[in-house]
């Protein structure tokens, strides 16, 4: 997905959080014309990654290939200031993960009835995915491979719709999985897609059996305290038949589960068509074939979703102090519900060359992933005057931007004087510092490579900055040139003198640092990961 050079104003207003997961923020919108939708977008880090926008526009590409009743419509999708977006129809109601947590935890299963009147449409939802065809006609050859109850939408109007192809396979992604890897939830997953071999819509028929069995069975079926226990079950634990279990059963339901959860994918049903034809005959049985949206609709009442947080998600409503040649710091208040932390890093200072110093808003719980180099857009120059901050979101999004999670202060004149950084908050110092949080005092080793680096150094005014982004497994505070710019990783978008620089990267947790030597090119978007071992 390429970076649009003027991109639009936001055409939805986002007003609370419905969710957020490992890879993107689910929001509540209203469109300009007061319709209630919902707004996905890529969260960070992983906006920064090609791989994971990619997967996001292939994901925009399925749903738009989509069009059924019972799966969730994509009404439109593009890119503003934010960055790029996904936008679907709302659907007032809950989802089946809310439903089955309150039967669970209250040691019960859902009624037959209620069990009907949502497998029949998710069945369905999945036999259309399964044969849809591309404008040429071809299959498209979709696999959800994310089948679970939070991915079953229940409307109070009765509607039943299964959402989320963030991770579904196509002929239409460009995104390909790689070998080893797994995409889905565990505990639903196949067991031919926990062993990440190429999976078939018989991979979705083994994770839709997995949700009935739980609706009726009133617990969780492959349950372990770790993923690789988890995993393990999947494989191999045979699941108990739930007739054993419940006595008021059909004997067809009972067998077509039993059926759905075969371990070899032959030996389950021949298509999710086939599951939604038999699973309707049971209905017509119980004299309830017409009637499934009416109990869809009672069964959304009993256990209505979670509210949306409230929350402002335009980064850019907040205020800031112009500072001067003396001024400490730069006042920063976050918009009201933020979870993100507040973390001052000082500039990198050498010799003969410029300070900078750095704001960054670090959002919690980031997961490590590659980070590629990407060409960057022109930076500005460094102010001529006082210190002047850069506003928070004013820049778009991407490569050669600060984005909304940083503020940028750029120096008049190169000072003179000892390497030295802003007072940083005391909690434990980086490899090298002096323990009061001030002043880096570099190892000997370290400090001869600071050293030899800075009398290389040419004049910054000659050549230029560049824009520096660390990403760790795990975190890790970041010294560049002898001076702590970061109490934790990740560092985004951190503004750099051109040339070469020594990065220090301690984890003292662990007992882990790693020392890189990171050249910076004028103008160029540097970004790097570092795997950290004790």
């Amino acid at each position: 997905m390429g970076e649009a050079p003027d991109k639009p104003a936001r055409r939805y207003r986002e007003v609370g959080v419905l969710a957020e997961g490992g890879m993107a923020v689910i929001a509540q919108g209203v469109a300009e014309d007061g319709a209630s939708v919902v707004v996905k977008r890529v969260r960070a880090p992983f906006c920064f990654d090609a791989g994971y926008l990619r997967l996001f526009d292939d994901e925009g590409a399925v749903h738009a290939a989509l069009d059924h009743p019972c799966i969730v419509r994509l009404l439109d999708r593009g890119q503003d200031d934010a960055g790029p977006f996904l936008v679907f129809e709302h659907v007032d109601g809950t989802d089946l993960g809310v439903i089955l947590e309150a039967a669970h935890t209250a040691g019960r299963g859902l009624e037959v009835e209620d069990v009907l009147a949502v497998a029949v449409p998710l069945f369905q939802a999945l036999a259309a995915a399964h044969a849809a065809k591309g404008g040429d006609g071809a299959c498209l050859c979709v696999v959800h491979r994310d089948v679970s109850p939070g991915n079953v939408l229940i409307g109070t109007d009765g509607c039943v719709k299964l959402a989320d192809f963030g991770v579904a396979a196509s002929t239409l992604k460009s995104e390909a999985t790689v070998a080893g890897e797994m995409k889905g939830k565990y505990a639903y997953m196949a067991p031919e897609q926990t062993r990440s071999e190429r999976v078939g819509p018989a991979a979705d028929l083994f994770a839709g059996g997995i949700v009935l069995w739980e609706c009726l069975a009133g617990r969780r079926l492959f349950d372990g305290p770790t993923d690789a226990d988890i995993v393990q079950a999947v494989r191999q634990q045979e699941a108990a038949r739930l007739d054993t279990l419940r006595s008021d059963l059909p004997a067809a339901l009972v067998e077509l589960v039993a059926q759905l959860l075969q371990k070899e994918p032959a030996a389950r049903p021949a298509s999710a068509a086939d599951v939604e034809e038999r699973l309707r005959a049971i209905a017509l049985e119980r004299g309830i074939d017409e009637g499934l949206a009416r109990h869809a609709a009672r069964l959304a009442r009993t256990a209505p979703r979670r509210e949306a947080t409230p929350r402002e998600l335009d980064s850019r409503r907040r205020t800031h102090r112009v500072l001067g040649p003396d001024a400490g710091a730069v006042t920063v208040r976050p918009s009201s519900g933020s979870r993100a932390r507040l973390f001052v890093g000082a500039g990198v200072l050498l010799a003969a060359s410029a300070a900078i110093a750095v704001m960054a808003v670090r959002d919690r719980g980031v997961t490590a992933e590659p980070l590629p180099d990407q060409p960057a857009a022109p930076l500005p120059a460094p102010a001529p005057a006082a210190l002047v901050p850069v506003e928070v979101g004013s820049a778009p999004r991407g490569a050669g931007s600060a984005g909304p999670d940083a503020v940028v202060l750029a120096p008049p004149t190169p000072p003179p004087g000892p390497l030295t950084s802003a007072p940083i908050e005391k909690r434990r110092p980086p490899v090298g510092a002096a323990g009061d949080g001030t002043t880096a005092r570099p190892r000997p080793a370290i400090a001869a490579a600071v050293t030899a680096v800075a009398a290389a150094a040419p004049n910054p005014e000659e050549v230029g900055f560049g824009r520096l982004s660390l990403l760790s497994e795990p975190w890790a505070s970041v010294t560049i040139d002898g001076v702590l710019v970061a109490k934790e990783t990740p560092l985004r978008n951190f503004l750099i003198r051109a040339g070469k620089h020594v990065v220090v990267l301690e984890n003292p947790v662990i007992g882990a640092s790693q020392t890189l030597e990171v050249e910076v090119a004028k103008d160029a978007d540097v970004r790097r990961f570092v795997k950290l071992s004790p």
